[in-house]
């Protein structure tokens, strides 16, 4: 629970945040580290976007003190908000009890290098009949699930292998350079052609080709 916009609680949500970002900075790097709680803030792309790389695409665009201290401690232990990459009909988790505006304040942080374990994040709504207790009598917070493949959805896939590519770049362009680039790669190509024989087909070409540009 972070302490809330208030200008009196300034100094506690410094204190807050530092305490947070100590406590992730010790966690080990292959663990799965999650964050969840009522943080009291707005995840925001920032003025910049400098926060965007650790958001989804539904996220808003604020600026507030709250969101700016947020979105730094999510930056510095490389974590994203898991609620700003679904889209939701209304992700607000709390309501304003005067004005009645809502706000999703209330977060589930994971590492980036975790994306691929983390399947939804939804904000929950009570609906009366739907099997689901009511916690209004408990908080003002709609609750927010965050859901993991765990266990028997276990299936993560082998990484590609990096396919080493031609630098076609140097290729281009009526440079002294580019030119003599060319006049290689032709004449290697020729070699290549003559060494193989005349029942070349087209595959053996583009194969000779992408030899050939590789060296």
């Amino acid at each position: 629970y972070a302490p809330t916009a208030k200008p009196t609680a300034a100094e506690a949500r410094i204190r807050f945040w530092e305490q947070m970002h100590s406590l992730l900075g010790k966690a080990p790097g292959d663990c799965h580290v999650l964050l969840g709680g009522d943080l009291n803030a707005v995840a925001s792309k920032g003025a910049q976007n400098e926060f965007a790389p650790f958001l989804g695409r539904h996220a808003g665009d604020g600026t507030t003190e709250t969101s700016i201290q947020m979105m730094t401690a999510a930056r510095d232990a490389d974590m994203m908000v898991a609620g700003t990459l679904w889209p939701q009909r209304d992700c607000s988790t709390w309501y304003h009890p005067r004005f009645g505006n809502g706000r999703m304040i209330d977060h589930w942080l994971f590492r980036r290098s975790d994306r691929w374990f983390v399947a939804k994040c939804r904000t929950i709504r009570y609906e009366e009949g739907a099997g689901l207790p009511d916690w209004g009598e408990y908080t003002d917070h709609e609750p927010v699930e965050l859901r993991l493949r765990l266990g028997r959805d276990w299936r993560r896939t082998p990484p590609r292998r990096a396919v080493e590519r031609p630098a076609r770049s140097r290729l281009r362009g009526p440079s002294t350079e580019a030119q003599a680039c060319r006049a290689s790669f032709a004449a290697a190509v020729q070699v290549a052609l003559g060494a193989h024989g005349d029942d070349a087909t087209w595959g053996d070409l583009v194969l000779l080709s992408h030899e050939q540009a590789l060296e």
